[in-house]
């Protein structure tokens, strides 16, 4: 009978380890997840030529020149754009000759923004009140959420201010404008 017990303790114990093996692996069904995480992109590109407003009176409000920017998104947040500029001394090529002391600065440009348009999913944002950009200033009160490329059409204005100087034969004053793209 011991002998008997020898031999079958060990194959018994064979037959179970090898039926619970076969029913971890008898299942045909398996399952995983992924996850993964879309960036945002957002891109702005000026579609208008610089603005020339020729000769302008001092203290008096040019009329307005349309601007367009192109946005392109995907930011379901929307985005802000926000526009500024820098203090610039007059320059030109010859025969100017520039005199440092000839300044102006980013109060003198005037910018009414519109709601964006071209887009087709979301708000086209609020517009902001006419600004100078003295300061930063941003196109937007309510932000656009629109998806997808649309535009962004604005108008400028330059109102010189009433002590501004002349300019030296054949210079002028250029004033950067930036724009820069804000996501949400």
């Amino acid at each position: 009978m011991r002998a008997v017990r020898l031999v079958l303790i060990p194959i018994f114990a064979l037959i179970l380890a090898v039926g619970a093996g076969s029913a971890v692996y008898a299942s045909n069904n398996a399952s995983w997840s992924v996850s993964y995480n879309v960036a945002t992109a957002t891109s702005m590109v000026e579609t208008t030529a610089p603005f020339n407003f020729g000769t302008v009176m001092p203290g008096v409000l040019t009329a307005s020149t349309p601007n367009d920017l192109s946005i392109s998104t995907n930011d379901p947040a929307g985005i802000q754009i926000t526009a500024s500029s820098a203090t610039t001394a007059e320059s030109g090529a010859s025969p100017c000759v520039p005199d440092a002391s000839r300044t102006v600065d980013g109060s003198s440009i005037v910018l009414t923004p519109t709601p964006v348009t071209n887009g087709t999913t979301a708000t086209k944002g609020t517009a902001s009140a006419p600004g100078n950009l003295g300061a930063p200033y941003n196109l937007f009160s309510a932000v656009p959420t629109e998806q997808g490329a649309y535009d962004e059409v604005m108008g400028a204005q330059i109102v010189a201010p009433a002590n501004v100087k002349a300019n030296s034969t054949g210079c002028s004053y250029t004033l950067p404008v930036n724009f820069v793209l804000v996501a949400q």
